[in-house]
């Protein structure tokens, strides 16, 4: 729609309530909330506003040669909104504070952090979030229009500025130290924190932290036990702490010494076994080692093998009883076992009959055509003679000599060399 100046109205004219502009009027000035929008055009609609002491035509813009109309009766104009022209105001967010966090917002613009400030169409709803950093606290907001659960909401009427304090936490600690006792030597190390005993045997701790400290014997040193843990205790490797005040815990360690037993060169089969335990060295075991606290009593025990014997001990022990040591230093021994004797049985078969004979345990076979034959036996053994079979048309007359008699099985106990006789008829 165009407009041209004309005179005023004729007195006695009746006047027209405001017009509004129609829709083929593209930009104009419109107020708002006191604020004036404008919108270019060449001349400004306002410009002919009879509120400014012009008058108004309008006519056909698709026709400007039909007869104008003279609309300065009406009054000054009232213009309509423009499409797309809804203002956006900015939001600004700080932290000030001797702590760290983060503000973010929905709708999405503000990560605070690194974006700090966005635009926001009039009208708009946003809400604020904050998040403190590791080791600070949010110590509340300001500029807000309220504060839900904790959060910052602003409706957006203008640009708006808000606050959100984040407060370091004031951590309190306490020391934790490590003594080492005793007269071996080891570390201590802990998880979390620095020690490292020795030489960093104390550390501080931030009050409620659970530390756990890891035992480690250094070289000829047992680790014997733990003081003052919390949890963990005497003979296991790790002590747990917790914070809650000072605290010290003491290690205790001790010397060691070694024990080495041995079989002696061309020792027969047998075991040696240690008490207190540590030295378990079977038949067919050369040699065995064991650490032993100081001041420990050792007592090494010989079990010979079947038909075995110890013989000696040597080196640190001596002599066929029990060996015994007291650690204050580091020991060998060497034990040595024989084969027991062996004794000798003869047997004779007599008479003009015909038979085999053998023994249990073997050793004794003596079939038809065989006379006399000697075996020999451990002493001790019990020797089992029996006919197990006969010779054709023979029968077996009875046993002599050796403690036999009779015609059944003969026993004979090796306690020295025995002689037996089987007589066949």
């Amino acid at each position: 729609m165009g407009r041209q100046p004309l005179d005023r109205p004729r007195p006695g004219q009746r006047a027209h309530p405001p017009v509004r502009a129609g829709p083929k009027r593209r930009r104009g000035t419109r107020v708002r909330g006191g604020r004036a929008l404008t919108e270019q055009t060449t001349p400004t609609c306002a410009s002919f506003d009879p509120a400014y002491g012009n008058t108004y035509v309008a006519f056909d813009s698709s026709n400007n040669k039909a007869q104008p109309n003279d609309l300065s009766a009406f009054g000054p104009l009232e213009y309509g909104e423009v499409e797309g022209g809804e203002e956006e105001f900015a939001l600004t967010v700080s932290r000030p504070g001797t702590g760290i966090g983060t503000v973010s917002s929905a709708p999405p613009g503000i990560s605070c952090g690194t974006e700090c400030s966005a635009k926001y169409k009039e009208g708009t709803e946003v809400t604020l979030t904050a998040s403190p950093g590791e080791g600070s606290k949010f110590a509340g907001w300001s500029g807000c229009d309220s504060e839900p659960a904790g959060k910052c909401v602003v409706t957006m009427s203008a640009a708006r500025e808000v606050i959100a304090t984040f407060e370091k936490i004031e951590v309190v600690k306490v020391p934790l130290k490590v003594a080492l006792e005793g007269t071996g030597s080891g570390g201590v190390t802990s998880s979390p924190g620095l020690i490292s005993c020795e030489p960093f045997c104390e550390d501080e701790f931030a009050a409620g932290t659970k530390v756990t400290l890891t035992v480690s014997p250094g070289p000829d040193s047992l680790f014997m036990a733990w003081k003052h843990c919390d949890s963990g205790g005497v003979n296991g490797r790790q002590c747990t702490v917790t914070m809650d005040k000072a605290k010290e815990v003491t290690v205790l360690f001790t010397t060691t010494h070694e024990l080495a037993v041995s079989k002696a060169e061309g020792s027969g089969l047998g075991k040696v076994q240690s008490a207190p335990g540590g030295i378990l060295c079977l038949s067919n075991c050369q040699s065995a080692t064991a650490v032993f606290k100081e001041g420990t009593s050792v007592t090494l025990n010989a079990t010979p093998a079947k038909h075995f014997h110890l013989v000696e001990w040597s080196g640190d022990c001596s002599g066929k009883g029990a060996c015994e040591v007291t650690m204050g230093e580091d020991h060998e021994v060497a034990a040595l076992f024989a084969e027991d004797p062996k004794l000798t049985l003869a047997l004779t078969k007599t008479g003009p009959g015909q038979g085999i004979v053998k023994s249990h345990p073997a050793g004794v076979l003596c079939s038809y055509a065989c006379g006399a034959l000697t075996a020999s036996f451990y002493e001790g053994d019990e020797v089992l003679l029996e006919v197990s079979k006969l010779g054709k048309g023979s029968a077996f007359a009875g046993w002599s000599g050796g403690g036999c008699s009779g015609t059944g099985t003969c026993t004979v106990t090796m306690d020295g060399a025995k002689s037996v006789e089987a007589e066949f008829e």
